[in-house]
């Protein structure tokens, strides 16, 4: 597959609602995996937020966008915030990665995202770009 034709399969970073808990998850088709969650889950859930990132990013970001929000962790992806809240541990991060890709450009390298701590993150770009998209 060339670098083109992974940048056309996106995943989205995306955030479901559940009363006062909120969902962080990735997935190709967020319409689709929101209904699958709908389905197990007896409570009203919503789409709150989403992000398409390109593939090979998605799972480093869900990543660190996790581990900025893991001392609300509730479960494995639930955390006990709002999405307002979760939006402001993920935008860092995915900003981090847009601005490296306007600076690199195709090529390979590392980005910063800040954890919980002042320890900081690091994830391969990996030569992909950031496509932002935020309803």
């Amino acid at each position: 597959m060339s670098h083109l034709d992974k940048a056309e399969h996106q995943t989205d970073l995306y955030f479901v609602a559940c009363g006062e808990f909120i969902k962080v998850g990735i997935a190709a088709d967020t319409s689709r995996r929101v209904q699958g969650l709908q389905l197990g889950c007896p409570y009203p859930l919503r789409l709150a937020y989403r992000r398409a990132i390109p593939g090979g990013l998605e799972r480093q970001v869900e990543k660190l966008v996790h581990e900025r929000l893991k001392p609300f962790a509730i479960g494995r992806e639930w955390f006990s915030v709002t999405p307002e809240e979760a939006l402001a541990a993920a935008l860092p991060i995915i900003q981090a990665a847009a601005n490296h890709a306007r600076r690199r450009g195709r090529g390979s390298g590392t980005i910063t995202g800040r954890g919980p701590t002042t320890k900081t993150k690091v994830f391969e770009i990996q030569g992909q770009y950031l496509s932002l998209i935020h309803i």
